[in-house]
């Protein structure tokens, strides 16, 4: 795959970055391992006054069809983080489809040396475990705690955050062909009225350790923010909760919560509404992405066949759904029964 990138990412380069004379591209390597976007490692080198200079950089190019907008949200989503002082990578470019030598919209930035958080928040020593987890649940926190105004004008207007988010979800639910969560969608439904309203927050909607990229010194930036939203901070726990749960089992699930409303200084109402839709949110775009193709639901080519394969953290998410609301889904069983 990266024998095709690399004769359109060179040319632009020398001609985005002309300063830098004779730039070139070393070291270019698939980082492929999500639903979203194809990304890319690369070195840029040249040279300055007579020295070799080089810097690591992150080729994302975004798939699907929302993708330019998706690209010009995380850029200036990235900008405003770093602006709040939101530990965040530094953004250099961004190309919309119109002026893209891939034909997709994409963003180069800095690449962070380090590696994610995922590995040893889990299964490192105890003291280095605790350490972790009260690193990723501070930073969870400080995010919910910034300002949303910037993120979007629109929130001042707006008097329940959770049924805003019902609304924008509502179109998909009514017109894929998946009429099995139709029930499911219903008990959200019913539910909703009676939920507590909170404040507005920027959420990330895929908080998860391996987003988060700790280096040798112990500090750490967040990544990949395609789907920044303001909305209610516990869509975003309880999302974040699923996909640790979901791979981790069911006993990551009080440390994390528990550490994350000590740095957030609440206690989180409602939490099993919130579950529940995580888990509906989970399993609809998994199968819509099935029906109908993950390009159209803004993911990239090929996610397809990653989410047949690991069907586990999915089984755990549907027995989950399972136990909070008794409710069926006809789809989910029926993938879950061809994946055994």
């Amino acid at each position: 795959m990266t024998d095709a990138i690399l004769p359109l990412l060179q040319p632009y380069l020398q001609k985005t970055f002309s300063d830098r004379a004779g730039i070139t591209v070393t070291q270019l390597e698939s980082l492929n391992t999500g639903w979203e976007s194809d990304v890319y490692a690369f070195d840029a080198a040249w040279n300055a006054d007579g020295a070799p200079k080089s810097e690591p950089l992150i080729l994302r190019i975004y798939p699907g069809s929302d993708a330019d907008e998706k690209s010009v949200r995380e850029f200036h989503n990235l900008a405003e983080l770093k602006k709040q002082g939101y530990p965040v990578p530094r953004v250099d470019r961004l190309e919309t489809t119109a002026s893209s030598p891939f034909g997709k919209p994409f963003l180069i930035m800095e690449r962070v040396p380090g590696r994610g958080m995922w590995g040893p928040m889990f299964r490192g020593e105890p003291e280095q475990r605790a350490r972790l987890l009260d690193q990723f649940c501070d930073l969870f926190a400080r995010l919910h705690a910034l300002d949303p105004r910037p993120f979007d004008p629109d929130v001042p207007q707006v008097a329940n955050a959770v049924q805003r988010q019902l609304d924008r979800w509502r179109p998909y639910v009514g017109t894929l062909p998946l009429p099995g969560f139709i029930p499911g969608w219903e008990w959200i439904s019913r539910r909703a009225p009676q939920i507590t309203h909170t404040t507005f927050s920027p959420c990330h909607w895929d908080f998860h350790p391996e987003n988060i990229l700790i280096d040798e010194t112990g500090g750490a930036l967040v990544i990949d923010w395609t789907g920044l939203e303001v909305t209610d901070r516990r869509f975003d726990v309880a999302w974040t909760l699923l996909l640790v749960c979901s791979n981790e089992g069911e006993a990551a699930r009080e440390p994390v919560l528990r550490e994350y409303e000590r740095h957030a200084g609440v206690t989180l109402e409602d939490v099993d509404f919130f579950d529940a839709v995580a888990c509906f949110r989970r399993l609809f775009s998994v199968l819509a992405s099935l029906a109908v193709g993950a390009e159209k639901m803004g993911m990239r080519s090929g996610a397809e066949e990653m989410m047949r394969r690991h069907s586990r953290p999915l089984r755990y998410v549907y027995e989950r759904w399972l136990a909070l609301t008794a409710a069926p889904i006809t789809e989910a069983e029926e993938f879950l029964r061809e994946a055994r």
